[in-house]
């Protein structure tokens, strides 16, 4: 869940920052690949998404998932985006409103019914933009 992927984000930061050894960061490079086998789909969904029906949901778990990959790229030279690259394109569509989302209508999550976005359709003006700005050629 979105949780874990900002876990793993902390870790990198505060790895990246203390300047840590590179046999740390294949720690860390490990626990994202578990990460991503339990919450990213082969469609390119997230758990969250699949339980909260909340496409912001599963961009708060991309925005975290790019973040580690930025760092983690710089200090173990591996292309991790190709790892997210199907969770990024799975939002085009929503991103572009190719597809209206009405979000958490049809969450397994019964206090969603209280979220302020309960019934409200996606549009990507709720989006993070400079999450968006940064990403962008995966929406183009």
């Amino acid at each position: 869940n979105n949780f874990n992927s900002y876990r793993l984000f902390l870790m990198s930061i505060i790895y990246d920052h203390l300047d840590y050894e590179k046999s740390d960061f294949n720690d860390i490079f490990s626990r994202l690949e578990k990460h991503l086998k339990l919450n990213l789909y082969n469609d390119g969904s997230t758990f969250d998404f699949i339980e909260r029906n909340s496409i912001l949901y599963h961009e708060y778990n991309m925005i975290a998932l790019v973040k580690v990959a930025e760092i983690l790229e710089k200090r173990l030279e591996l292309n991790i985006m190709d790892l997210i690259s199907h969770g990024l394109a799975f939002m085009k569509p929503y991103v572009n409103g190719t597809i209206k989302h009405v979000m958490f209508l049809e969450s397994k999550l019964n206090s969603d019914v209280h979220h302020h976005f309960y019934g409200v359709e996606y549009n990507k003006d709720f989006s993070n933009k400079y999450f968006l700005k940064k990403i962008e050629n995966f929406f183009n």
